[in-house]
């Protein structure tokens, strides 16, 4: 009888082995909770010029794959990161 303890307890040993993922074994924990961000879609109009340009940058950055969305994120994040004149010339040239 405690062979077929056994038995029935291994397939649930390597099951607990097997569910740990690479972060926790090498002890990486905080880098897998760094890429668990939260998005959310979000809908808004482009003109046709637009989403042209957009695919275009997609396209022309050759060191890594980059979505439109990235797209809108690096010129969001870049928007954001200039003085308060240097935002308005912008907005003013290109609204």
């Amino acid at each position: 009888m405690k062979l077929k303890n056994r038995q029935n307890r291994k397939p649930n040993i390597e099951e607990f082995i097997n569910s740990a993922d690479s972060d926790h074994v090498t002890g990486n924990d905080n880098h897998a909770k760094e890429e668990k961000k939260k998005y959310k879609r979000v809908t808004f109009s482009l003109d046709e010029e637009t989403k042209q340009l957009i695919e275009t940058l997609s396209i022309k950055s050759t060191t890594s794959k980059t979505s439109n969305s990235d797209i809108v994120k690096i010129a969001t994040r870049y928007l954001s990161s200039l003085d308060n004149n240097a935002f308005e010339a912008i907005v003013t040239k290109f609204k």
